[in-house]
Parts: structure tokens; sequence; C-alpha cells
């Protein structure tokens, strides 16, 4: 089973386009390589700086289980 729905490298085109408003959290718009899609996303630029023409890799999965099936509660446990 594949868990990726989506994926595609993007470049970042603005950053907080509507001024800053949170202290360590940048809106960024940002722009396909592959596809025609822009995004809009909220990053937490303290843990993950990003820049203008900075490039970004963005997955989009059904599941966090490396193997593609659905992961159940005890799996995921941090405990296990």
């Amino acid at each position: 089973m594949k868990s990726e729905l989506f994926h595609s490298t993007f470049t970042v085109t603005e950053l907080d386009p509507y001024g800053k408003r949170f202290d360590r959290v940048s809106r960024i718009t940002a722009l396909s390589e592959t596809n025609d899609i822009e995004i809009t996303l909220d990053v937490n630029t303290e843990i993950y700086p990003l820049g203008v023409q900075d490039k970004l890799v963005f997955s989009l999965a059904s599941t966090l289980a490396l193997d593609g099936n659905a992961a159940s509660a005890d799996t995921l446990s941090r405990d296990a």
C-alpha cells in the first residue's frame, strides 16, 4: 500500500505577505517546481528557518507508519 498521497518540491516566493503576526511563526507562499501549484503555509521559523528562494520538499501521507499500513494507537505510542 502506498501511503504517500502527494510529493513535490516548492520554492518560497513570499515571506509574511500580510505582515508578521507571531514571534516564532511566518506565513510563506511557495510555488511548486513540477506542478502548477501554489501553497500558503504557516511555519515555525524558530525550528525551521525559511527565506525567499529557499526550497522545501512537501509530502502528504495517509499514515505515519513506514510500511504504509494504517497504524494503531499502540504502534504510534512513544513508550513502545
